[in-house]
């Protein structure tokens, strides 16, 4: 049991070390792009662009938490025609016609982390809104957004989005703190979404980090039976070994939350008629 001055000591060297570490790194970041209404996502986030937000470099191994602050002006541009939307509409003291600001980002985080092993390079990507704590002798953060997104921090608001389904203007900001005492927020989370198209079967990757997986089937197509879970090399199915299935409940078009163990991607079934939408919740550890 910690003493009460201890404690406070404790606290105050995570205070002082805190600070120090968001007045000499912390970065403010502005986006400004749009999303397609019904996106096909890759889960490595391969076609994304990394905006760097942080870097950090440790002489041993330190324990630290990280705040990935992110707030949206979202607003659908279904009803509007193809010409660009304008960031100025987004920064009037009313928020346009259809908007609305949420902290529910459409966008993700990647923090990429060492902890002083041969090799061992990590990379989490995470849900934005979040707060995580882990052990690592150096790390970095980077916001990850589609390609048609461009950073406008500082710029005058005469930038313009092409409006392909939801126009996103984003404000990023990650706090950032080494502490002594961690308090147990070693659990993330990740969503997304995967488009099937009617007679395709998908290879999923797992994430860097994933402990389990829930998956979600939009009202479209016929419910999906069942994912299969899989080691290998995905590009050769034949020599993989089916690691275990991940059912659908019957009616729910959900599955319950199931555990990753040494699978490294997932297959879709087939359905021959119609596309379909998944959402994926992968709980993400370091």
């Amino acid at each position: 049991m910690m003493a009460g001055g201890e404690g406070a000591l404790v606290r105050a060297i995570e205070r002082v070390r805190g600070r120090a570490i968001l007045e000499a790194n912390e970065r403010a970041l502005h986006l400004f792009g749009s999303v397609a209404a019904a996106p096909v996502s890759s889960l490595t986030y391969q076609d994304f662009v990394r905006h760097e937000t942080f870097a950090a470099n440790c002489d041993c191994k330190r324990t630290f938490r990280v705040a990935l602050g992110g707030r949206e002006i979202q607003r659908s541009v279904a009803d509007v025609a193809t010409a660009p939307v304008a960031l100025s509409a987004f920064n009037q003291p009313a928020a346009p016609a259809g908007a609305s600001m949420t902290d529910r980002s459409q966008l993700k985080a990647a923090i990429n982390l060492q902890d002083g092993s041969i090799g061992t390079s990590r990379r989490l990507l995470l849900d934005i809104g979040q707060t995580i704590e882990f052990v690592a002798t150096c790390f970095s953060i980077a916001w990850l957004a589609p390609l048609a997104f461009i950073d406008v921090t500082g710029v005058e608001a005469t930038t313009t989005a092409t409006a392909t389904g939801l126009v996103i203007d984003a404000f990023l900001s990650p706090g950032i703190w080494e502490i002594e005492a961690p308090t147990g927020l070693t659990r993330g989370v990740l969503t997304q979404h995967i488009r099937v198209f009617a007679g395709a079967q998908v290879s999923i990757p797992v994430p860097d980090g994933a402990k389990t997986v829930q998956i979600v089937q939009s009202a479209g197509g016929a419910q999906a039976a069942l994912f299969t879970m899989h080691y290998g090399d995905p590009q050769v199915l034949a020599l993989t070994v089916d690691a275990g299935v991940i059912a659908f409940d019957a009616g729910q078009r959900r599955t319950e939350i199931v555990d990753m163990a040494d699978a490294n991607f997932l297959r879709t079934d087939l359905d021959a008629a119609t596309n379909r939408f998944f959402t994926l919740v992968w709980a993400i550890e370091p």
